[in-house]
């Protein structure tokens, strides 16, 4: 009550002091609203993008992102197969080449035998040796499994495999 009676008090005896208090809080109020109109068209603005300017409701937009996203995740999941079955197949094509070239006879020279190596990544292919010399030419084949040849190999085409294990001749 005490509160009441000081109110009483300003506006009759001093009733400019009591509108220059009333006059802030109005400035005051008034300040307020202004930020919070501002506050409002920022969010509003911001709302509408969201929206991309279409007279669509939150739901709708949210629903079809879903649906998007579900059509990705299954595009991923394709994609993903496809890859791990090209990266297996990939595994298992010639792509460690080695070559060594040298001669086989000592009547012939400038290195016109040679030996290739032609190895998957798991060191499984094929060696092809070609021997030449001033008469004939000859051409061997041998299978590789896992770096190593049931048949007997040169030095030569040992070389050829060892230098295959470092090269990796991928396009």
């Amino acid at each position: 009550m005490e509160f009441v009676q000081q109110l009483n008090y300003i506006a009759t005896e001093s009733p400019a002091v009591l509108l220059l208090v009333l006059s802030g809080m109005v400035i005051f109020l008034f300040l307020i609203q202004i930020t919070s109109m501002l506050r409002t068209r920022k969010l509003l603005k911001r709302f509408r993008a969201l929206l991309n300017g279409e007279n669509t409701n939150l739901e709708e937009l949210l629903l079809s992102q879903i649906d998007q996203l579900e059509a990705l995740s299954k595009n991923y999941e394709e994609l993903k197969a496809k890859h791990d079955r090209l990266v297996k197949k990939e595994e298992q094509t010639v792509g460690n080449v080695g070559i060594v070239r040298f001669s086989a006879f000592a009547d012939t020279g400038s290195d016109q035998s040679f030996a290739i190596a032609l190895l998957d990544d798991f060191e499984n292919g094929v060696v092809i040796s070609g021997l030449h010399g001033r008469e004939e030419a000859r051409t061997y084949a041998k299978p590789i499994e896992k770096g190593q040849s049931r048949y007997l190999l040169t030095a030569e085409e040992k070389q050829a495999i060892d230098e295959a294990r470092k090269k990796k001749f991928r396009i």
